[in-house]
């Protein structure tokens, strides 16, 4: 997954504030931490899992498993495409060409 550090930092503050996860220092490197899900979170596990086989149910019930299989790959290959910082900048490049002072 290609998550943004701020992203992260900030998703992770909100799962402490709500008792979902703790963090520790790591005693060997001082700037790393040890993010451990919480008893509560723990406990939380079977319902939330519960609901996503639910959304999942919803939202790919009138697909085959092979058409799932297909949208699967789909979606993994547009998460890497867009991951490929490189082919982003080269797209936009291309379509947002500078205004020339003298005109077309």
């Amino acid at each position: 997954m290609n998550i943004e550090q701020p992203t992260m930092a900030l998703t992770l503050r909100r799962m402490e504030r709500d008792l979902l996860i703790s963090r520790t220092k790591d005693k060997n490197d001082g700037r790393r931490a040890i993010v451990r899900l919480t008893s509560h979170a723990e406990d939380l596990l079977p319902q939330i899992e519960a609901i996503s086989d639910a959304i999942n149910r919803t939202a790919l019930g009138s697909l085959s498993d092979a058409e799932v299989e297909r949208l699967l790959g789909w979606a993994h290959e547009v998460s890497e495409n867009l991951a490929d910082s490189d082919k982003i900048r080269d797209a936009v490049e291309a379509l947002v060409q500078p205004a020339s002072p003298h005109g077309p």
